[in-house]
């Protein structure tokens, strides 16, 4: 057996940041530092979100590389995406691609929690092609 870990699929991941990127539109097109200054005390199941830099936000758009989670979620909240859509929509396609296709059938293979907490949603097994898709729910501030 390799040691080398899973690469997700560049497509889905780009898919992905697409994604991501129209989250980014639909919240009125903000600056990086804009981004920023709006994530900067936002709370997501009562604890603070951890904050990002301007180059991890950029990579975001320009990169072909699946972000951390953390970084997702700032950029989520940042934009006005409330908490559940955080959990429910996002968080499964997210780590989907963090496991890969066949994460379930490698031997002791655990669902991915970037959460930090046992939910539901992280249990959820779907594939990348049949995660559910965002619902471009923006929340104004």
């Amino acid at each position: 057996m390799s040691d080398r870990k899973f690469r997700p699929d560049v497509g889905e991941v780009v898919q992905f940041l697409r994604d991501l990127g129209t989250i980014k539109v639909y919240a009125g097109d903000p600056s990086l530092a804009t981004i920023r200054k709006r994530g900067k005390d936002l709370t997501m199941n009562g604890r603070k979100v951890t904050e990002v830099s301007n180059a991890t936000l950029s990579r975001m758009f320009t990169g072909t590389a699946l972000p951390r989670w953390e970084s997702v979620e700032f950029f989520l909240r940042a934009c006005g995406i409330d908490e559940r859509e955080v959990e429910t929509i996002w968080l499964p396609r997210w780590a989907v691609l963090k496991a890969g296709p066949d994460a379930a059938a490698r031997p002791g293979a655990e669902p991915s929690r970037p959460c930090g907490h046992v939910c539901e949603t992280c249990e959820t097994e779907t594939s990348p092609s049949t995660a559910p898709r965002p619902q471009l729910t923006v929340v104004t501030a």
